[in-house]
């Protein structure tokens, strides 16, 4: 994602290599984001964000608590590849490069109508920028002249402390410098031309512009203008998706089909909470169209999500729910919803080893003291009696 330019993306239709040109304009989704409501509904999530060096962001939560009781903040800041996450009040992060940047909150509180954890995740589209006075450049290039498939191209980018340096990348593993590059095509494309444009230092603000260059007859296959792709992330039943697939300059809309039978979502993101244990089929329906396509092309993509809902295994008819808190969780792990007696607790390390042993009592709250033992996934087992609990558990 970093890669992509904030930009909107167009396309150059070519007619016949023709020196003439039709300019037209991608139809993309705005900056904007997504979020689920894993609390009561009068928890609020929101956050802010303020630029206070080069590249780098201090990232602030604005969130009203309603009828629960948050206790930690989670961040998670895609990076073109992964979310890496960080478990801090607030964050700042520094980024790479400058451009469109998915920044996500989740909230862990304590329900206190349902009496139970719960967490609630906000996340949206950061247009991140070296400096607040790189705000005003405008990255943009146009087509000069054809000759065959020769093509020339013109900077027409803005800024008012001025353009100092031009970058293009022209799509077919060619590069060239200036404001008026010409360069020769061989093939019809398309060919994804991207210009990066430089300001004077200190700052020396950079934005980066793409568009599309087809220089073959129209209209053409599916397959030629349209790649699928989308980056999925899960934490226990919390699956996030965000799309990558690539429509070489045609217009497109997104929806995901979750497979359990709730209703699609829209956008190039989206946020889905299962409620039970399995496997299901997620899919990605990408309808794409545009000029150099004679009808609207539907791609849909799957893949097969398998969820392990954090809960518990009973044994014996429990009605009880047991309840543990943070999870994530720091140093001190609480449990309640017990029932009455003792119950002998184990803490499994992702091999499978004993970590931690401890004797509860219910119904009263218990405290496991974890500060002793690294980040990591571990399964919390619980046996009683009557009953038998596993619990899967992330130390932070």
């Amino acid at each position: 994602m970093s890669s992509r330019s904030y930009s909107i993306l167009l396309l150059f239709l070519l007619i016949s290599g023709a020196a003439r040109g039709q300019l037209l304009d991608e139809q993309r989704d705005a900056l904007g984001g997504g979020g689920w409501q894993g609390c009561d509904p009068s928890l609020e999530v929101e956050f802010s964000e303020e630029l206070i060096g080069l590249l780098t962001y201090t990232f602030l939560p604005e969130v009203t608590a309603g009828q629960t009781i948050p206790y930690s903040n989670v961040w998670s800041v895609f990076d073109g590849v992964t979310f890496d996450q960080y478990f801090t009040e607030t964050h700042t992060h520094s980024f790479q490069l400058p451009g469109e940047h998915l920044v996500c909150l989740t909230v862990n509180a304590f329900d206190v109508l349902a009496q139970q954890p719960c967490s609630t995740t906000t996340c949206r589209f950061v247009n991140v920028l070296q400096d607040t006075s790189c705000a005003t450049l405008s990255a943009d290039f146009e087509l000069a002249s054809a000759l065959a498939s020769t093509i020339t191209f013109q900077d027409v980018s803005a800024f008012g402390e001025g353009i100092v340096q031009q970058t293009w990348s022209f799509g077919d593993g060619g590069t060239g410098q200036g404001a008026s590059p010409s360069h020769t095509y061989y093939g019809s494309g398309p060919f994804k031309v991207c210009l990066s444009v430089s300001g004077p230092p200190p700052v020396a603000c950079t934005s980066t512009v793409c568009k599309w260059l087809y220089l073959g007859a129209v209209p053409v296959p599916c397959d030629v203008v349209f790649e699928p792709g989308f980056i999925m992330v899960q934490q226990e039943g919390l699956v996030g998706v965000l799309d990558t697939s690539i429509t070489s300059g045609m217009n497109n809309t997104i929806s995901w089909d979750f497979g359990d039978g709730s209703p699609t979502e829209q956008g190039r993101f989206a946020l889905h909470s299962y409620t039970l244990a399995g496997s299901y089929q997620l899919c990605s329906t990408v309808r794409t169209w545009g000029p150099l396509l004679a009808d609207t092309c539907v791609t849909i993509t799957c893949r097969d999500v398998f969820v392990n809902v954090v809960g518990t295994e009973e044994m014996g008819g429990s009605d009880t729910p047991v309840r543990v808190w943070p999870n994530p969780v720091g140093d001190q792990l609480h449990l309640s919803g017990l029932e009455q007696g003792a119950y002998d607790a184990v803490l499994f390390d992702a091999l499978g080893r004993a970590v931690v042993r401890q004797t509860l009592l219910g119904p009263s709250m218990n405290t496991l003291d974890l500060s002793a033992l690294p980040g990591g996934p571990y399964s919390l087992q619980l046996t009683a009696a009557r009953s038998r609990h596993m619990l899967r558990i992330i130390k932070h």
